[in-house]
């Protein structure tokens, strides 16, 4: 995946998650409590990319390898033990206290920004290179899968994979999740509707690594809403 097409694909996974389906749209200091987005989440949930319980622990403590000393600035209710030694599986602490509002300072931050930017692009690429081990090699239909992966899990990736029409294209993809009744992926249809469209809108298929948006190309994107 090109540095191109992982800014492209980053945009939009965002935008799904906490950008309300807006391209160019996102919220990186998101902070969700346990169970607010459905029964079976048992931890919060932050920054732009929705990152849920241990995935979260992760992002903290990059933020805190790349600047401890901003780290011990901010924070003043010892969030750094909670981060070493709760467990994030099941962390789950409200929206209105000092160690809620130290995690948002902390992933709002200049720091806290590049490295919520940093993970996702690492996860897009490992999720890119996991479907093209299970035979995508169209681009676009790579993509669709990282926003599976990225939502349901390598499982749910595997599921509609086993639905997809050969060959694994953008469309055929799209087509079979439309099938993917009483799951997570089938459910948000709205959200399979966005991807599809913004993949189709934005996702260049072939760039060289090199190339970079323009700073104009972008405010135009943001201006952009791709409509349900």
């Amino acid at each position: 995946m090109t540095n191109e097409q992982k800014a492209v694909l980053r945009k939009i996974i965002y935008a799904v998650e906490t950008g309300g389906q807006v391209y160019g749209q996102q919220d990186y200091s998101d902070f969700t409590e346990a169970y607010e987005n459905n029964s079976d989440e048992h931890a919060i949930t932050i920054g732009a990319g929705a990152w849920y319980a241990t995935e979260a622990k992760t992002l903290l403590e990059r933020i805190y390898d790349a600047d401890p000393e901003q780290w011990e600035k901010i924070d003043k209710v010892r969030l750094l033990e909670q981060v070493q030694t709760a467990n994030w599986e099941c962390f789950n602490i409200s929206r209105v206290s000092q160690l809620a509002d130290t995690i948002i300072a902390l992933i709002s931050s200049k720091i806290g920004v590049k490295c919520q930017d940093s993970l996702m692009d690492e996860q897009l690429a490992t999720y890119a290179d996991e479907a093209l081990k299970q035979g995508v090699t169209d681009a676009r239909a790579q993509a669709m899968c990282v926003n599976f992966r990225h939502q349901g899990g390598q499982g749910a990736v595997t599921r509609i994979l086993a639905k997809t029409q050969k060959p694994y294209t953008l469309d055929n993809l799209y087509a079979a999740c439309q099938t993917d009744t009483g799951n997570q992926v089938g459910v948000y249809k709205d959200r399979q509707r966005f991807v599809y469209n913004a993949l189709k809108t934005y996702f260049p298929e072939k760039l060289d690594e090199g190339f970079c948006i323009s700073d104009e190309r972008d405010d135009m994107f943001q201006k952009v809403r791709i409509r349900a």
